[in-house]
């Protein structure tokens, strides 16, 4: 009796700790990062089949990526060095190579099979989906016919990323 109930104690324990690991992780970005604002480009303001969640487009979204490799293949981790030119952060191209210092994006590369290095890849952040309120997610599918957005991320140390806002470009 004391056995069982110590195996079932221990089975819970270990599946609230990976949930909070997973919870923890994503938390990261937004208290050790730092706040850039980005570019974007609203894709599908706002998406019949997954409901309130506006897809994004990144400015960043496709870079060409040097390597001391000769191919870029699916799911390699790019490193994307962030530079702020005026109010918004650029990404100045991906590497293979996880840079040593300054601000960085990590992503993924997103094909279907491998290419020459130094090409133009599309490179997916995760910041690629917004989820907002009813409400909101309406009001930015009406303003997305005007231009684009700015996006506020937290970058953290490692390149991971999280959205901590979104609002509409200012026209100039």
């Amino acid at each position: 009796m004391k056995k069982s109930l110590l195996t079932a104690f221990s089975a819970i324990i270990i599946q609230f700790a990976v949930v909070m690991m997973v919870y923890g992780s994503a938390l990261v970005p937004h208290l050790t990062g730092t706040q850039v604002t980005l570019e974007v480009t609203p894709r599908d303001p706002r998406s019949v089949f997954r409901g309130n969640y506006a897809r994004l487009r990144l400015n960043e979204h496709s870079l060409p990526v040097s390597s001391e490799r000769s191919r870029i293949c699916p799911y390699d981790t790019v490193y994307v060095p962030l530079e702020k030119n005026g109010k918004y952060y650029r990404g100045k191209g991906g590497q293979l190579k996880k840079p040593t210092e300054g601000l960085y994006l990590r992503g993924r590369v997103e094909l279907k099979r491998c290419v020459n290095a130094g090409r133009s890849v599309p490179i997916q952040y995760g910041l690629e989906a917004y989820f907002a309120p009813k409400l909101e997610a309406e009001a930015i599918d009406r303003k997305a016919r005007f231009g684009g957005f700015e996006l506020d991320v937290m970058v953290a140390p490692g390149g991971q990323a999280a959205i901590k806002d979104i609002r509409i470009k200012e026209q100039s």
